[in-house]
C-alpha cells in the first residue's frame, strides 16, 4: 500500500513542478504549492492508519490541507488570468487565517487526542477550521463560476477543466 501511496505523491509532485520548470509566475509557482501540499496531506493519511502514532499524523494531515483552500483560491484568482491584484498588506491578511490555523494545528487546538484511528477527540479549533475550508472552497466555486459566465474561448476551456480537475479531487478526497 506504501508503494500505491508513493506513487501518487510523486505523480502529484511531478505534475505540480512541470510547469513551474518551464515559466516562473503566480500561477505555476501556486500550483506547485497546491501540489506539495496535497502531497503531504496524503502522506500523513498514510501514516494515520499505518503508525501507531496516529494522533500525531492526523494533526499532519491538517498541517498539510490547511493551505490547499487558500492556494487553490489564490491560484483560480490568478487563472487563466489574473482578476484581483493584491497589495502586501492584503496578501498577508489573506493568508493569515491559514497561517495561523497551520501553526496552530500540531497542537490541541483542532484534533485534542485520538485512541484509536475512529475514536478521535477534536478541539474547539476543529470547527474553525472546518468553517475556514469551507467558506474558501465555496468563495473558489463562486469566483470559478462567474469567470465561466465571463470567459469565452480558450480561458473559458482552461477554467471548465481546473473546475472538473477539482471536483475529481474532492470527489476523491471525500
Amino acid at each position: 500500500m506504501l508503494a500505491i501511496y508513493l506513487l501518487l505523491i510523486f505523480v502529484i509532485l511531478v505534475l505540480g513542478y512541470l510547469p513551474f520548470k518551464s515559466k516562473k509566475n503566480t500561477v505555476n509557482t501556486t500550483f506547485l504549492g497546491i501540489s506539495i501540499f496535497i502531497s503531504g496531506w496524503i502522506f500523513s493519511n498514510y501514516w494515520i492508519w499505518n503508525s501507531e502514532d496516529f494522533l500525531f499524523w492526523n494533526r499532519m494531515a491538517y498541517l498539510g490541507a490547511t493551505p490547499v483552500a487558500v492556494l487553490i483560491l489564490y491560484f483560480v484568482l490568478n487563472y487563466p488570468k489574473k482578476i484581483y491584484s493584491f497589495s502586501k498588506l492584503k496578501l498577508a491578511l489573506f493568508f493569515a487565517v491559514p497561517t495561523v490555523l497551520m501553526v496552530l494545528s500540531p497542537t490541541e487546538f483542532i484534533v485534542k487526542n485520538m485512541t484509536s484511528i475512529t475514536n478521535v477527540e477534536f478541539g474547539v479549533g476543529n470547527n474553525i477550521w472546518g468553517a475556514y475550508f469551507f467558506l474558501y472552497m465555496i468563495t473558489v466555486f463562486v469566483v470559478s463560476f462567474k469567470g465561466i459566465r465571463n470567459y469565452k474561448g480558450l480561458e473559458k476551456l482552461k477554467l471548465q477543466y481546473f473546475l472538473i480537475g477539482l471536483f475529481s479531487f474532492i470527489s476523491l478526497a471525500l
